[in-house]
């Protein structure tokens, strides 16, 4: 959910910087463009920046496999990398080139789109994982293959569902033991394949449902309200 907020405010800004690109424009239409006067200090404090980033994208990029927030902070580092980058290369070319008066304003709208791209996938991204998508399907032939390999009295694997409920997702596997199994030994082999399940990076939860047939109507496992 904060990625998402951060990634709204993120696009709001970048169009902000869209507008003001296009007011800049339609005033130098209107009467001459003020020149832009940028002195060492500016040059320095930018330079700056593009330092102190750079290494904060690094550090975030080799740790974003810890956290989403981690990820998120990478690219955002990326895009001011990117943007201060861009801004130090228009001042240098417009302290020499006057005529260049518009391409200050061309830049921040370009940058401002390809700022508000970038947050508007990042933030659907987790929209749709907020919203319960459903598993890849290389993390369920994993929940599968762990599920069919965990004890040799597991006779079938009738149901492997995984969905994301933010970052991470839960697992519901429904295996079938022999009926005449005592209730200790079923509890165990169920509770040994939950916490193996448990042990991946993409699991938050897992539920492990044990029945001695699997020729019901799955429907009928489950209390239906239409």
């Amino acid at each position: 959910m904060a990625i998402i907020i951060f990634a709204s405010v993120m696009g709001v800004a970048a169009l902000q910087l869209v507008i003001e690109g296009i007011m800049r424009i339609v005033e130098a239409t209107q009467k001459e463009p003020v020149p832009i006067k940028v002195d060492a200090v500016a040059y320095g404090v930018i330079g700056a920046v593009i330092a102190v980033k750079t290494l904060l994208w690094v550090l975030c990029f080799r740790l974003r496999h810890e956290s989403d927030s981690v990820a998120a902070l990478a690219s955002d580092h990326r895009n001011d990398v990117v943007t201060n980058s861009v801004t130090l290369a228009v001042l240098l070319l417009l302290g020499k080139y006057a005529g260049l008066w518009w391409l200050d304003a061309v830049a921040a709208m370009v940058l401002g789109m390809l700022i508000i791209y970038v947050w508007t996938m990042t933030g659907k991204a987790h929209v749709q994982l907020l919203a319960g998508r459903v598993a890849e399907k290389e993390q369920l032939a994993t929940l599968t293959y762990l599920a069919m390999n965990h004890d040799a009295r597991i006779t079938v694997v009738d149901t492997v569902r995984a969905y994301y409920v933010g970052a991470k997702v839960v697992a519901e596997v429904d295996i079938v033991l022999p009926a005449a199994m005592p209730l200790q030994e079923a509890h165990d082999i169920g509770e040994g394949l939950q916490k193996e399940i448990e042990k991946l990076p993409y699991v938050e939860r897992a539920y492990v449902h044990l029945d001695t047939e699997y020729a019901h109507n799955e429907r009928d496992e489950h209390t239906v309200l239409w």
